[in-house]
């Protein structure tokens, strides 16, 4: 038998998480709910969900759980400081600690609200692991419920990405935000026709990448005066309102 514990199985990510991982118990503070009817039944292996939010007291929080239920792998799904996992890890391998020796990986879930279950089904789970054995078990684990893995060499690499993602969301909400308040106050321009003008744009043609790829200065020996930056004093002399 194997006994499967979502840690937070009340909030946004836990619950889906319980879901997609056919949860046998979710725990909530000291609320608990069984769907095995038994949540004290000996198991062959417990896997351990961590859904819980961020907090000072989150390491804490986790090796609490920990030593209560005695889990064969831990996956921290939580977005949570650069290094928290490498640290639990430490703990875990603690001789003094006299912690049962366990699994632990960071894997980051990709969602938006409300469709965060069918969401995380379909993004790849990206896992971080200290070491290419317990990463692929922990991927073996996730790919038996049909949710496609990506490992990571580092948990480092999975918990930054994670917050480079939520940056990178934040930033586009506040350009596009800015882009309908200037097409609002505009006669001249159309907001429906910018909006279509970027869904061409993403659908059509795969430059973005290109983007991504590049990483370093937009003006370089090689590509000169970027049009990047000549476009930009454009763009500002329109909001400043410059003639």
């Amino acid at each position: 038998m194997e006994k499967r514990i979502v840690v937070g199985h009340r909030g946004e990510i836990g619950s889906a998480i319980f879901k997609i991982f056919k949860g046998t118990l979710g725990i909530e503070e000291n609320i608990f709910l069984s769907t095995d009817g038994n949540e004290a039944k000996e198991a062959d292996r417990t896997v351990m969900h961590v859904c819980i939010p961020y907090t000072d007291k989150f390491i804490d929080t986790v090796v609490d759980y920990v030593i209560e239920y005695a889990p064969d792998i831990i996956i921290i799904h939580t977005t949570c400081a650069i290094g928290t996992t490498r640290k639990l890890y430490a703990i875990f391998c603690d001789a003094d600690m006299k912690i049962k020796r366990c699994t632990v990986v960071h894997a980051s879930v990709n969602c938006r609200h409300p469709n965060t279950e069918a969401d995380i089904r379909k993004y790849d789970m990206f896992v971080g692991a200290l070491n290419e054995k317990e990463g692929n078990e922990a991927c073996d684990y996730i790919e038996r419920f049909g949710v496609i893995t990506y490992l990571c060499d580092t948990p480092e690499s999975s918990e930054f990405n994670k917050i480079a993602g939520t940056e990178y969301c934040k930033t586009m909400v506040k350009f596009f935000g800015t882009l309908k308040e200037l097409a609002d106050g505009d006669a001249k321009l159309n907001w429906k026709e910018s909006i279509a003008y970027f869904e061409n744009l993403m659908s059509k043609s795969d430059g973005w990448k290109r983007v991504y790829r590049r990483g370093n200065r937009i003006d370089t020996p090689i590509s000169g005066k970027h049009c990047l930056n000549s476009n930009n004093r454009l763009w500002r002399k329109y909001i400043t309102g410059e003639k």
